[in-house]
């Protein structure tokens, strides 16, 4: 029997570490802002220790003071409630929206805000949670009261917007579903979005049916109500409501309901407004789910509600309607072009976090500890950081700066600043309007407080245009990171369905769940004002909701899993691995999706490590996975090589979750549809073998072979008379994904293990065959901090004992397009011994946005 050759491989994370102190300025006269604890005085220190009423966030306690500089500013309030730089509401009387939150609910602490002044419209007993308007002066009374444990605004949730029929229809092969004479008929689909004005016109045009759509009866929140409280029924409404401000905030609604009218013109349709706030998404989530709505459309996205991995109440809401029998379709974000993650760094401990050094890119002075967002006039920037901490429970104190001009981390004009003590939420938030009539572009910081341990950031900017540092990786919000069956949906242009949006959000979530599940076209056409050309994973997220109409229409009892079991499992694949953090399982194909067929299965398949270099005789092992991509079961499945070596071989099944061997040597295996199969296999030369990528035939009886990707699922293998060093080596990327993105410049690590004899190699990094628009440069790094042990340069020589486990960091910086071409263009780092023979290889795929 083989005998299987343990190696560990530890994998680096090139996250340096480095930080900051400052000082701030006055607030100039060009700005308007929300968020922060206040202005602070010209050159005054900001960074106190002890901050503001620690039962009071610091974007209300700015907040209050707002309303002065709208009338200072020239800005004009309007009527009813006014969403104030996307973080504060005020009403008519100049009261402001407020979350409340107790360390009980129940009548007696209820009374005593209704007595400090607080007008409750809905509360929740489980979350411990009161939502009310209150005037800002009565703030500090309610926070005083010892029920209360703390004040904040509300968290908004945001849509993912970017006679006429969607193009997007024939993309996904809807048209041809409905030619079979299947519509959706008996279904019924709801939508949670802003609102449904427009109405009237999209009825009278034939853009919905005549026969109306149905919402709730009465508002779902307001009265004081409890989030369990009885919903109301259903009305039936076939012109825009009038008097109903809460179904008529804008038209977005009425757009997406549009596309789902185009692709299943049969199903019933539904409509729940997102309300704004959790607890009213909450209660449209509920109201549908109480009308039999068995598909749900959502467009809407929250930030900081909870950590971005499923388990913030907007994302439990909507996995609780799955559990219930929903099949739930939401939109999984615009904000890939948004988002920034990183460790928190401070190299050279002034308590900044340098944004640069965390990516791995060269240090630029004090530069690199702001990120630059460009803002135009009129316009409204969102902040938005967290870090991972448990919510409720965060004990590392980090405070959230804007700073005008750029790149002077000690001159901020204005910070958030909540208190971390134990018992708050790892988050901080400010809003930025530019009042001036010209654009401009500030810096934004992050600043340690105390001891604060180094955590990984989560950082959204919204509105402005971030001009570096950013990173599509992990940009899914609250609600696209929902778990428990829920299907997140990217976009993809309906004239180009195989690439990208730009913005769509990627995945992994903070857990390391991958999203989207799928992507559905944008880019369509509606007949309602202002979606005329309907972009954002907004248009996405009905298109899929479409199309599972269609198929349930047609299996009626189909489950919610078996329903996503159809749509992943007939989708169009898109890009590699299958599923992956860009395109989940492909783009939705309703026709093949109705069928079941697509049958046939599909391979794909991957080795590590990339190369093994051993003396003759002495067996050179790696692990093997090939994966089903298609919906019918892969049979006889196994591996030989694809070319004629002197070597003997032979492989054996593992198991997956702890690569023990499993099954009899050189047996093949059948492979379910949509899962994987692990081997490990052997090549043991009888001669010397110069190193030669050997590519692996790995194929079943029913099926075609998996493509040969060099470096992906070849074994760059040599074998010497005598005894020579063995790296085995591992790629890791920031996105966890094998793909380095260049926006400008990129960064991947490399961990190894020599397992054969000590000898002294050199380190290059290359593009193999295929001339790519990339300069590389690369360091050795300490395993334990992930520092560079000197300056980046073309190549580094060291003496590599056996046994030992260096540790390398690889920089890209990108002068050009590169397309994504896994097969191709990749970027290989070598490690070639005195006699220039390679005795060790990994790589990565490389491409631009």
């Amino acid at each position: 029997m083989m005998k299987r050759k343990a190696a560990f491989i530890a994998v680096v994370a090139l996250l340096l570490a480095y930080d900051k102190s400052a000082k701030s300025h006055a607030q100039p006269p060009d700005w308007l802002f929300s968020g922060g604890t206040g202005l602070s005085a010209p050159n005054a220190q900001i960074w106190p220790e002890s901050k503001s009423h620690p039962k009071i966030a610091s974007r209300l306690t700015q907040a209050g003071g707002t309303t002065p500089l709208l009338a200072q500013s020239g800005l004009t309030p309007v009527p009813l409630t006014e969403s104030l730089s996307s973080f504060a509401r005020f009403d008519q009387q100049g009261r402001v929206e407020v979350y409340i939150t107790l360390d009980h609910v129940n009548e007696s602490t209820l009374n005593a805000l209704r007595d400090a002044g607080v007008e409750i419209e809905i509360y929740a007993a489980s979350q411990r949670l009161v939502q009310g308007w209150i005037t800002p002066p009565q703030v500090q009374a309610v926070a005083d009261l010892p029920s209360v444990t703390f004040v904040d605004l509300p968290n908004y949730g945001m849509t993912n917007a970017g006679s006429v029929m969607t193009q997007g229809d024939a993309v996904i092969r809807a048209d041809q579903v409905r030619a079979q004479g299947i519509t959706g008929n008996g279904v019924k689909v709801g939508v949670i979005s802003g609102g449904v004005n427009g109405l009237t016109s999209s009825i009278a045009s034939g853009d919905l049916p005549a026969t109306g759509i149905t919402m709730p009866a009465a508002p779902l929140t307001g009265g004081g109500i409890s989030l369990d409280s009885p919903l109301p029924g259903g009305t039936t409404f076939t012109v825009t409501p009038v008097g109903r401000s809460d179904l008529t905030s804008d038209a977005e609604g009425t757009a997406l309901l549009e596309i789902i009218h185009d692709i299943a013109p049969d199903a019933q349709l539904f409509f729940a407004p997102v309300g704004g706030t959790t607890l009213a998404f909450q209660r449209a989530v509920r109201w549908l789910t109480a009308q039999g709505v068995k598909v749900v459309a959502d467009d809407v996205s929250f930030f900081n509600v909870g950590p971005y991995d499923g388990t913030s109440v907007v994302s439990q809401e909507a996995s609780n309607a799955v559990a219930g029998g929903v099949s739930y379709f939401h939109s999984v974000g615009n904000y890939a072009q948004q988002h920034y993650r990183g460790l928190f760094t401070d190299t050279d401990g002034d308590t900044f976090h340098e944004f640069d050094v965390s990516l791995g890119l060269p240090r630029v002075d004090n530069a690199g500890e702001t990120l630059n967002v460009t803002i135009q006039p009129g316009a409204t920037v969102r902040i938005l950081l967290q870090w991972n901490d448990p919510f409720g429970g965060s004990t590392n104190d980090y405070d959230l700066c804007v700073h005008d001009p750029a790149d002077i981390p000690t001159s901020p004009f204005v910070c958030s600043t909540h208190p971390q003590t134990g018992t708050q939420n790892p988050t901080e938030g400010i809003s930025v309007t530019r009042i001036a009539p010209t654009p401009s572009t500030f810096g934004v910081s992050i600043h340690r407080v105390g001891g604060a341990a180094p955590r990984v950031f989560d950082l959204f900017i919204l509105g402005g245009v971030m001009n570096e540092f950013v990173v599509p990786a992990g940009s899914v919000p609250n609600g696209g990171d929902a778990g428990g069956g829920v299907i997140s949906v990217g976009a993809v242009n309906w004239q180009t369905p195989n690439a990208i949006e730009f913005f769509s959000s990627r995945g992994p979530t903070s857990d390391d769940r991958v999203k989207p599940e799928l992507v559905a076209p944008d880019g369509v056409a509606t007949s309602v004002v202002g979606f005329a050309s309907f972009f954002g994973t907004s248009a996405a997220a009905p298109h899929a909701a479409g199309a599972a109409a269609l198929v349930l229409g047609a299996n009626p009892t189909f489950t919610p899993a078996q329903l996503s079991a159809r749509l992943t499992q007939t989708a169009v694949p898109l890009d590699s691995p299958i599923p992956n953090n860009t395109f989940g399982f492909g783009r939705i194909d309703a026709f093949q999706a109705l069928s079941g067929a697509g049958a046939t299965p599909t391979l794909a398949a991957a080795v590590l490590p990339a190369s093994r270099s051993v003396q003759v005789g002495a067996p050179a092992t790696a692990l093997a996975t090939i994966i089903n991509l298609g919906p019918g079961l892969a049979t006889g499945c196994g591996l030989t090589p694809a070319m004629s070596l002197p070597a003997t071989f032979s492989y054996q099944t593992t198991d997956p979750s702890t690569n023990a061997l499993t099954g009899s040597p050189n047996t093949p295996v059948d492979i379910a549809p949509s899962a994987a199969q692990s081997f490990v296999f052997a090549l043991t030369p009888t001669s010397p073998i110069a190193p030669t990528d050997v590519p692996l035939s790995f194929a079943c009886t029913n099926t075609a072979p998996a493509p040969s990707v060099i470096g992906l699922n070849t074994l760059l293998f040599s074998a010497s008379a005598t005894p020579v060093p063995d790296l085995v080596a591992l790629a890791a990327t920031l996105s966890h994904d094998g793909i380095v993105t260049l926006a400008s410049t990129g960064v991947f690590a490399v961990a190894t293990v020599n397992v054969g004899v000590g000898g002294l190699l050199t380190v290059t990094a290359d593009t193999g065959a295929v001339s790519l628009p990339v300069s590389l440069a690369l360091c050795q790094t300490n395993p334990a901090t992930g520092a560079c042990l000197a300056p980046p340069t073309p190549s580094v020589t060291t003496p590599i004992d056996a046994t030992a486990t260096p540790t390398f960091g690889i920089f890209v910086t990108g002068s050009g397009p590169i397309p994504f071409d896994p097969a191709h263009n990749r970027i290989v780092v070598r490690f070639t011994d005195s006699g220039g023979v390679v005795r060790g290889a990994t790589s990565v795929a490389v491409r631009t946005p």
